[in-house]
């Protein structure tokens, strides 16, 4: 009842809100519109193992609020050929299990570009990263089941689809699609991360009278590679045994692709990683198992660019020899960042096996144009 209380409590204010708003819009030439919006979501928890499906019910619940702002010149359109909105989502997530998994508070900054437009229909994708605040973690002793995260703060990443309807040209109704990870980057064991994807509902105000219209395509033709050289540096944990307890190690490398552009939106290539992993030398030291710090892979990756934000996702083959906890040749990197200045972009990468998150680090990166551009 609460939950549903606070539903209708969080679209009343986003209608009365957008009410006040647009007793004083903008001007009719400005360059910027801004949107207010609600969604309640359904959805479930993925089951990544037989020792979680006890805690997981099927009934994952999530309000959520947003606020976004949209630029409407040529330049901004020029990023992909589209509208892009960007803006902070601050959301409330019930696990439908409140004596293990709890409730979750999001707070995320997203870019949403558009994929096509019209009077009455809009689609738009997602992309976005922020902290999740948990309040039921991991406890030996309190709560031992909860093997997806252990830390109250823990990061999170999230995209999405989007079907609009305009009601009214300031109003608008959604259908949402949405793919959630919440984990705390390997520095808090257990990590295995909480992955659950959602259907929803929603309603969004834009205030102003600005109408949006097709700006000028211009054609596609600088298909030049890009090299892309990514920083990254975070905490690798080493869980807890009989005899010692957790610890964080410092791992650091770099990630570099070639990406051919496939259009203005996507790109496909290859690339290597090297990194240097502290944690291996203390479970050589635990296990008296052989460990090389150094690891090394080949990858095929696909690059999303939204705007000023790009998103990587990566299928990586070791090349060194594995490690005696990596039981197989492959994993994935996963690298969303945001465009701060000329080629320069930072944001996060997070590294998986599988379901089961190893760690996240923070990147720091740069992009080179390998050809003349045409």
């Amino acid at each position: 009842m609460k939950f549903f209380a606070f539903l209708v409590f969080t679209c009343g204010f986003v209608m009365i809100t957008g009410v006040a708003f647009s007793q004083s819009p903008a001007p009719p030439d400005s360059s910027r519109s801004y949107f207010l919006a609600a969604k309640y979501q359904r959805g479930y928890i993925v089951k990544n193992s037989p020792r979680v499906a006890a805690l997981v019910n099927n009934d994952v619940q999530m309000v959520q609020l947003d606020f976004s702002l949209l630029k409407n010149t040529q330049r901004a359109w020029d990023y992909c050929h589209c509208y892009t909105k960007t803006g902070v989502s601050l959301s409330y997530v019930d696990f439908a299990n409140p004596d293990n998994l709890g409730h979750a508070v999001n707070l995320i900054a997203f870019t949403e570009p558009y994929l096509s437009f019209s009077s009455k229909l809009q689609v738009t994708i997602r992309g976005g990263a922020g902290f999740s605040y948990l309040n039921r973690v991991y406890d030996k002793e309190a709560n031992p089941l909860n093997i997806f995260y252990s830390s109250h703060l823990s990061f999170l990443l999230m995209l999405n689809a989007n079907l609009y309807y305009a009601v009214t040209p300031q109003f608008r109704i959604s259908l949402t699609g949405q793919y959630d990870h919440i984990s705390n980057g390997g520095t808090k064991a257990p990590n295995w991360g909480v992955n659950f994807p959602v259907l929803g509902l929603g309603v969004e105000i834009k205030p102003d009278h600005n109408v949006l219209t097709p700006r000028i395509k211009k054609p596609f033709t600088d298909r030049s590679a890009r090299l892309f050289i990514h920083a990254l540096g975070g905490l690798h944990t080493v869980n807890e045994d009989a005899y010692n307890p957790a610890e964080k190690f410092f791992v650091t490398g770099v990630n570099i692709g070639v990406v051919k552009p496939l259009s203005l939106v996507n790109g496909l290539g290859v690339g290597i990683e090297l990194y240097y992993d502290e944690a291996s030398k203390e479970l050589e030291s635990r296990t008296g198992n052989s460990y090389t710090p150094w690891v090394t892979s080949l990858s095929l990756q696909h690059y999303i660019f939204f705007g000023k934000m790009i998103f990587s996702q990566q299928l990586a083959v070791y090349t060194s020899p594995l490690n005696p906890n990596v039981s197989s040749d492959f994993y994935q990197r996963y690298i969303l960042e945001y465009q701060v200045y000329g080629p320069w972009y930072t944001g996060l990468t997070l590294k998986a096996h599988g379901d089961v998150s190893d760690y996240l680090a923070f990147s720091v990166s740069r992009v080179v144009r390998l050809g003349k551009r045409k």
